[in-house]
């Protein structure tokens, strides 16, 4: 691969020292959404593009980074871009990401998905006993009344038991991409979390498990980790597996990124972009036989994808009774929008910490739009409209302004323009550009050694 022949800067627009240049670990985080996931799918088909001017055509997002972490959605993401290659040879391309959102989405959040077939069975079932049960000449006179009655009352009982959507588009569609790939086949590493219900403890399925635990973790399907990470509660029912002699009950990944654990360790574990970050310098440590405590996180290359958030002001949960929590009239039900909200913010504020503020500014990068309308803050509107407007708001978001956090206050915040080079803060498009340049020219320094 011939030499880097262009400049290669930091995102306050200075060139990078000589001996700043390579030893760098690349790592890309994409949030939990649902349908929300067309935005940073958006964001990755550009920085493809940008790449591809770079490298040629067949540069792949999974050429460039050693580490793709994703919860929910961001886990079909991650699985797309990391599944082996397909029948042309070439890894998935970014630009597939929402191909698959308008193609299957449709599905998954169809009215035919959701089940209301188990309560027309329930419905029917009783209704048949009734009507063959012996009756008195009052019973067959109310008969009617009561039938209709208890089907109100059973579809009543039924949706209140069921998810909102059967699992089954979900598992076709997940399937049709994934097959019968492992997690061990994954073309980088992958760090996927996911929350088990049966032992209320956070389940995290990386490619770095699966090297030390290879006869319990290396026949985990691909397929199985989408469907644990994708299953929000709520909208989609437990997934169940069994693997090496052990049970899994999984739930959305976004839960295990939620858990409040006592230890800050721990914590590493759980936060997807803070535990692959963890796992490169296990990995390493592993290598080299050299100890953890202390890894040199000024070498990290973090980019972190956000789906989208809205309701700046919070919510009104009238008494914090459970209509309050669920109600969806103003969007995506305020207990999940607030699950998946505290999940990012504390992905970006322990991100900011370790980096350290300095850091933060130059190796990582946050793009997320928190200002989304009602309308499109829905994890399963799948509406061409609504998937149109998802991808104009990630257009935008490129060009807004760059956002960093605060690590005193975890508020994204616009730095002060006297930290760039031309006294001008830089868009998320010119930032994920300068981002491309640092990860071809990386690429490009591994390619010579």
């Amino acid at each position: 691969m011939p030499k880097v022949g262009y400049q290669v800067e930091k995102m306050d627009g200075s060139p990078i020292p000589d001996d700043d240049n390579g030893r760098l670990v690349t790592i890309l985080s994409i949030d939990g959404g649902g349908v929300r996931g067309v935005i940073p799918g958006y964001i990755l088909a550009f920085l493809e593009a940008e790449l591809q001017k770079l490298d040629g055509a067949d540069a792949r997002i999974v050429d460039y980074f050693d580490y793709i972490a994703g919860a929910s959605t961001g886990g079909i993401v991650t699985a797309m871009l990391t599944k082996p290659s397909t029948q042309d040879g070439q890894p998935c391309a970014a630009k597939e990401i929402n191909t698959f959102y308008r193609e299957k989405g449709p599905k998954i959040f169809s009215e035919e998905a959701e089940n209301l077939n188990i309560s027309k069975q329930y419905v029917e079932s009783y209704v048949s006993r009734l009507e063959e049960s012996e009756s008195t000449w009052f019973r067959k006179k109310i008969k009617g009344c009561i039938s209709r009655a208890m089907k109100v009352g059973a579809w009543l009982g039924a949706k209140s038991l069921a998810s909102l959507y059967s699992s089954e588009p979900l598992e076709e569609a997940i399937t049709e991409i994934l097959g019968d790939f492992r997690l061990a086949d994954t073309l980088t590493n992958v760090v996927i979390p996911a929350y088990d219900v049966a032992r209320l403890q956070p389940v995290i399925f990386s490619t770095q498990q699966v090297g030390m635990a290879k006869r319990k973790k290396s026949a985990v399907k691909l397929a199985d980790v989408i469907m644990s990470t994708t299953a929000a509660p709520y909208y989609f029912r437990p997934h169940k597996f069994s693997v090496g002699g052990e049970n899994y009950t999984l739930i959305d990944g976004g839960i295990a990124a939620n858990n409040p654990c006592d230890s800050s360790n721990m914590m590493l574990w759980i936060i997807q972009t803070i535990f692959a970050m963890n796992e490169v310098s296990r990995m390493n440590a592993h290598k080299t036989s050299t100890a953890i405590e202390d890894p040199d996180y000024s070498k990290f290359l973090v980019l972190s994808l956000g789906t989208g958030s809205g309701k700046l002001d919070g919510h009104e949960v009238l008494d914090g009774g459970l209509l309050g929590w669920f109600n969806p009239l103003t969007g995506s039900p305020p207990l999940v929008d607030v699950l998946f909200r505290a999940s990012d913010a504390m992905v970006d504020r322990c991100t900011s910490l370790i980096l350290g503020r300095h850091n933060c500014l130059h190796n990582f990068l946050r793009v997320q739009d928190s200002t989304l309308p009602g309308n499109q803050t829905k994890l399963h509107d799948a509406s061409k409209d609504n998937i149109d407007a998802l991808e104009s708001i990630a257009k935008e978001l490129l060009n807004q302004s760059i956002k960093v956090v605060n690590p005193a206050s975890g508020l994204h915040e616009t730095p002060n323009g006297s930290l760039f080079v031309n006294g001008r803060v830089p868009t998320n498009r010119e930032a994920i550009t300068c981002f491309a340049r640092r990860l071809s020219a990386e690429r490009r320094r591994r390619a010579e050694q």
